[in-house]
């Protein structure tokens, strides 16, 4: 997919970075806090990569770069200094 359709299926992100060749797409999930992260999609090239997908109205059919038998997990928050 290209950043044109992810856009059109999953509305304008609320954040877009650009590292060299990479394009990052953050997505609210509804589960920011309790997943400890927005929705990610990745794109090199024009296309999709890689996702991060914790909410549940987004979905990622491509082939996870995540350890096999991964599942989600919210990230606990750490005791700051």
């Amino acid at each position: 997919m290209t950043r044109e359709q992810v856009i059109s299926l999953w509305g304008v992100p609320v954040a877009e970075r650009t590292k060299d060749q990479a394009i990052y797409l953050y997505f609210r999930n509804g589960c920011e806090a309790t997943c400890g992260t927005f929705d990610l999609v990745v794109l090199e090239g024009g296309q999709v990569i890689d996702a991060v997908v914790r909410g549940p109205g987004h979905h990622y059919a491509g082939e996870s770069t995540s350890p096999a038998g991964k599942k989600p997990e919210a990230t606990p928050r750490s005791a700051g200094p």
